[in-house]
């Protein structure tokens, strides 16, 4: 390969790279599960909230991004990078109103929509409003604009509802990246401030922290929302042989989308062997086959061998081993021995940084370690 193919290559296997637009139509591949139908049907009543929440990478944002361009046909779906607007580790409830109050207010001005003179007029309060929150930056500086909470929660309400009523469908705020919020932060918004976030008579998904399910606070904060949909890792080595396969297909599909004519001249062995790799979550998938080009692209080879896979793999394991805290590996031997349905509060951390991984096939969670970390717990 020249240098520009492998520059193509290479870029073709970003693992990180969010998909939408263009690169949705060319890279998604279906992971035929009832997630977005699910979801659909969830937020058909108006001011319908859900959370969505799982592991790093498994595809929520892609998920996400297909289920807005499919939501066209009836809805508008607004996606909402709060992670690109504002510091997360900063940020209260008063900044995700702000954000779907302008979000939606962009959304009317590019499909048409002519704003009343009121509207116009609130648009410019929104204007003054949305350069005063991006100016909070400590989260405990939020205690300050709580007094006009009441405001932006109304006015945030009836600018939606009349944006769509403007547009005559309903419209579906997503916000993502939520995910990364610190725990305490997420918990504040979440579950502190529940019941405000769910008075607001807007159709809503969150994606939050998967380690927020597990606190103490999660009962309060999931009785605020019609559903909670958790997006477990494919189980690509599970025990029930339908899904297993339909799993396997999944990545065999991944990686002909992405390698395009490369993916024939792959051996076979090798794709499976990264398939497992991948441990069901089509980040880390993408990761070993990235890494595994770039080790044939410096050996001077078009197609990667078995070493390249094996190198590719010693490099992704050391940063993911380095996580792990004395007693973990013992840990982490013990729940593959017997992967669990449940887990101990010891273990979030495992789960939190990847060396754990939740699987769900025939209606059943359980949990396992991370593939490339299997040597180290020999």
């Amino acid at each position: 390969m020249d240098g520009s193919q492998v520059q193509g290559l290479l870029r073709s296997l970003e693992p990180n790279q969010p998909l939408g637009g263009k690169l949705l139509g060319s890279y998604y591949v279906d992971r035929g599960s009832t997630f977005r139908a699910r979801l659909r049907q969830v937020l058909q009543s108006k001011g319908a909230k859900a959370f969505v929440a799982g592991p790093s990478g498994v595809g929520k944002s892609t998920e996400l991004a297909k289920f807005v361009e499919d939501l066209e046909e009836g809805a508008y779906g607004i996606l909402i990078d709060v992670g690109g607007l504002y510091d997360l580790t900063k940020i209260g409830p008063i900044h995700l109103l702000l954000a779907g109050a302008w979000k939606g207010l962009n959304l009317g001005a590019a499909r048409g929509w002519k704003p009343t003179p009121e509207v116009q007029r609130k648009s410019r309060w929104w204007g003054a409003k949305w350069d005063n929150a991006k100016n909070y930056f400590t989260f405990e500086a939020e205690k300050a604009v709580n007094s006009s909470f009441g405001s932006v929660h109304q006015r945030s309400e009836e600018t939606l509802l009349e944006v769509e009523a403007g547009l005559g469908r309903p419209t579906v705020l997503v916000y993502d990246g939520l995910e990364k919020l610190p725990t305490n932060i997420a918990r504040a918004i979440f579950c502190t401030n529940g019941a405000a976030i769910a008075s607001w008579a807007v159709r809503a998904v969150f994606v939050v922290p998967p380690l927020l399910l597990f606190g103490p606070e999660w009962e309060e904060a999931e009785r605020h929302v019609a559903d909670t949909l958790f997006l477990s890792a494919l189980p690509v080595a599970g025990p029930s042989g339908d899904e297993t396969d339909r799993a396997r297909g999944f990545f065999r599909d991944l990686a002909d989308r992405r390698l395009g004519p490369l993916a024939m001249k792959l051996d076979p062995t090798l794709l499976e062997k990264a398939i497992d790799e991948g441990a069901g979550i089509p980040r880390q998938f993408l990761h070993v086959l990235r890494e595994t080009f770039m080790e044939s692209v410096v050996e001077g080879r078009d197609i990667p061998d078995a070493g390249c896979l094996e190198r590719a793999l010693a490099r992704l394991r050391s940063p993911l081993q380095r996580k792990l805290r004395p007693g973990q590996v013992d840990r982490l031997r013990e729940l593959h021995q017997k992967p669990p349905a449940t887990l101990d509060v010891q273990d979030h951390d495992l789960l939190a940084t990847g060396c754990l991984i939740p699987y769900e096939s025939g209606g059943r969670l359980w949990y396992d370690a991370n593939p490339i970390l299997l040597p180290v717990l020999v």
